[in-house]
């Protein structure tokens, strides 16, 4: 009785609240969306001794808010995944946003004095507006299962006259004529497309029709995928079909006979049914990083040296990774190149536990707190509102943490949408670095804040297993993979005696001149500062120009090939090669730098290094379909094994698979010419042996 009158004292004050904010409010049924009152929203009202007599009579009524000088997109269910599109999706970041019992999200946009008209699924399936004739449920307010309530950094707490714009796109999908919704279209050269909005649906029934007595499982996630590759326009994300094929098998729907699933999807039944998969695409492997390129002259290498000197565990590429960092954070606001790029960076170094990942991080924060900057560091992400927060009082920061592996496994799984949140407010931030960053306003505060060229820095760690665990399409071209600089420990553990030394007077004169350095005059220089340019010699530029020029011959040939993930990554080289050559010379020359031949080169071969690597690792972990998934699976158990060969009794074990599916999996390998049987003679019959041929 206690819990539920607690309840009931806060749907009043969250009430009460909303409308001194200047939103307009009135009583639903308690876990419904029906309105109590005779005329609806239209009795909705800011009048707080009128709310206070609607929950003295209803207590537990659930609050409803009228929309009207609003514009709310109502996203519906959990796995809807619209607007498919990371700038797209970035521009509903500046909105207050709220989760539905049901998974749901609400965007709340001004509607700059236009009239919205309320409608259902016109701008995609299962996406609702609401405007002046609508409303909304809102926060504490409960439904069947759960509660509504507003997303972690998204609050709605800023008045009606200070909600944001919606994006232009976004007007212009609500203002455009109503189209004939349709499952399927047929295109100009006889071809079937199912356009956006029908998607779901369609792979929905699909799959109902491949479930029956007799069908391999795998057969109907592989139907799916090629169905959705083929005609969906656009495809969906893989792991969107395979979570439709999974809740479809797991219900057990009633079969219909497989003619009429011949008849309806011939081509795809054909397919699936006579053609093996394809054999996955040959992507060599580079290697471990060469030791040259984690060798960067000047402040990098005597911060590298220290760490490697005092560690428990030297591990120079972990070393490397905190030197890098600390150096693009002290270069933050301070320095630009003469294409306006700066110096933040985003670092993600990958090692087994116990393997270092932390010294360096320790070091940093002893460096830079003996220089009187640790209030510049960061040490977690609690959420994007957080985030926000921090940069607004430090516009140069510093995050070092080891949440990466949290982040990444909890956004491949749609787990925990704080982290989509912190996501999409890194790479806000990521692309503000030249321009400006508007924070959220807070309840009693001023206006948004605008910051000015934020500079965030962030070097994370993860351990290898869970980071290739969440590799995705998704992941990799949603922009932060892309953005960021990955870097794996290699070579043997190495274990030392700890020492605890102070840093050597030469880091820190550097570090403590950075600090000092005044880049211009007066008092807002450092509220909006104006960059020292650092120059480019013209041979560098020519090494950059010609480079430039070949990597964009590959994002169009990625392109050509539909390949999404392969063009995401290539499309980063421009910006991270200039970031690192920026890096590189002011690193070894502080005072006077220049971006010289050695600075290009250096960054060039280095970030062309973590493009074959980042491709051969999509190569080995992104799965198109579950039975290519399977495929990979076998393939990385042989890749490491030793002379890559494993009896066929202990991969069956490793593998942990039914004895039918590991056959069809070898089968196909073999079969593609991927893996190769071995039979070694023994006692009694022979002993069969995988080995993986590359």
């Amino acid at each position: 009785m206690l819990e539920k009158s607690q309840k009931n004292v806060k749907l009043l004050q969250a009430a009460l609240a909303y409308a001194d904010l200047g939103y307009k409010v009135f009583p639903c049924a308690p876990r419904g969306k029906h309105p109590l009152g005779g005329h609806g929203f239209k009795d909705a009202t800011s009048s707080a001794e009128q709310i206070e007599k609607w929950w003295a009579k209803t207590p537990n009524a659930n609050i409803g808010l009228h929309t009207i000088g609003m514009l709310v997109v109502d996203v519906d269910g959990n796995a809807n995944t619209w607007p498919n599109d990371e700038t797209k999706s970035i521009d509903f970041t500046r909105a207050p946003s709220a989760i539905t019992p049901s998974g749901g999200r609400h965007y709340i946009f001004s509607s700059n004095g236009k009239a919205y008209k309320n409608s259902a699924s016109k701008i995609a399936n299962k996406v609702d507006i609401r405007g002046d004739d609508g409303y909304i449920i809102v926060a504490p307010s409960d439904g069947k299962n759960a509660a509504y309530r507003w997303a972690p950094g998204s609050v709605l707490d800023i008045s009606p006259d200070q909600l944001p714009s919606p994006p232009a796109w976004l007007v212009q999908d609500i203002e455009r004529p109503n189209q004939p919704q349709t499952h399927e279209h047929i295109n100009g050269d006889g071809t079937r497309s199912i356009p956006e909005g029908q998607r779901n649906s369609t792979l929905t029934k699909m799959a109902g029709m491949l479930v029956r007595p007799g069908l391999n499982h795998d057969t109907v996630y592989d139907v799916l995928h090629i169905e959705n590759e083929r005609h969906c326009n656009p495809p969906l994300p893989r792991a969107e079909v395979d979570r439709i094929a999974k809740s479809i098998i797991s219900k057990g729907c009633e079969p219909l006979v497989q003619k009429f699933v011949y008849d309806n999807f011939e081509d795809d039944w054909k397919s699936i049914n006579t053609t093996l998969p394809p054999k996955p695409k040959a992507v060599p492997n580079p290697g471990d990083m060469p030791p040259r390129l984690i060798r960067v002259p000047g402040f990098i290498n005597m911060v590298q040296d220290y760490c490697l000197e005092t560690a428990p565990c030297p591990n120079p590429v972990m070393a490397f990774c905190g030197a890098l960092t600390l150096q693009a954070f002290l270069g933050g606001r301070k320095v630009r190149d003469v294409e306006d790029n700066r110096t933040n960076i985003m670092v993600l170094g990958l090692g087994l536990s116990g393997s270092g990942k932390d010294w360096p991080r320790k070091l940093n924060v002893k460096i830079m707190t003996n220089a009187n900057l640790g209030l510049c560091l960061g040490n977690g992400f609690a959420s994007g509102e957080g985030i926000q927060d921090a940069v607004q009082s430090r516009p140069n920061i510093f995050f070092q943490t080891d949440e990466i592996d949290s982040m990444l496994q909890c956004v491949a799984n749609s787990r925990e949408s704080r982290w989509e949140t912190v996501m999409s407010t890194l790479l806000t931030l990521y692309t503000s670095s030249a321009s400006i960053f508007y924070t959220r306003k807070r309840a009693g505060s001023e206006p948004p804040c605008p910051v000015y060229q934020p500079s965030l820095t962030l070097l994370g760690s993860a351990i290898p297993k869970n980071y290739y665990g969440a590799l995705s399409e998704h992941l990799l071209t949603n922009g932060f993979l892309g953005r960021s600089i990955i870097l794996e420990s290699f070579g043997e553990r190495i274990d030392q005696r700890a020492q605890i030394i102070d840093p050597p007077q030469e880091i820190m004169d550097i570090v403590g001149w950075w600090a000092g350095l005044q880049i211009s005059e007066g008092n807002i220089s450092d509220i909006a500062p104006e960059p020292i340019i650092v120059p480019t010699t013209e041979a560098a530029q020519a090494i950059l120009s010609e480079s430039r020029t070949a990597n964009t011959k590959k994002i169009i040939k990625a392109h050509s090939d539909d390949d999404n993930a392969t063009a995401a990554v290539l499309s980063r080289f421009g910006e991270q090669v200039r970031k690192l050559a920026l890096i590189y010379a002011i690193s070894e020359r502080h005072d006077d730098p220049e971006i010289g031949e050695a600075a290009v080169t250096w960054a060039i071969d280095f970030y062309e290094y973590q493009i074959a690597r980042m491709l051969f690792m999509v190569s080995a972990n992104v799965a198109d379909t579950r039975f290519q998934s399977l495929c990979l699976r076998v393939i990385e158990k042989l890749r490491k094994a030793p002379n890559k060969t494993i009896p066929h009794s202990l991969l069956l074990k490793r593998i942990k698979l039914d004895r039918a599916t590991f056959k069809n999996v070898i089968g196909t390998l073999m079969e593609q010419g991927t893996v190769s049987e071995k039979l070694n003679p023994t006692q009694g019959r022979n002993a069969r042996s995988y080995c993986l041929v590359e």
